[in-house]
């Protein structure tokens, strides 16, 4: 792509698009493999909810490191 500089004054305005990422995964138990429904999911200052299937999913973040937590009733935290 090139741009035409023309006599008297040129303006061009860019819009640049983020780059974003996904993340996905599935909450099982340690001991039985089990998924865990209802388990928050904490990905910087986003958070969900694990579905019946124990799957989260995080959409459109911005590329970077992010704390990330994982927290359900009778199993211990896990930060990341």
């Amino acid at each position: 792509m090139s741009i035409t500089i023309n006599a008297g004054t040129n303006t061009k305005n860019v819009v640049l698009v983020p780059i974003t990422g996904t993340l996905t995964g599935v909450i099982t138990d340690s001991l039985s493999g089990a998924a865990i429904q209802g388990a928050t999911v904490t990905l910087g200052g986003n958070t969900t909810t694990t579905n019946a299937s124990g799957a989260y999913s995080f959409t459109g973040i911005p590329v970077g490191s992010y704390p990330f937590s994982v927290s359900a009733p009778g199993y211990v935290t896990q930060n990341f």
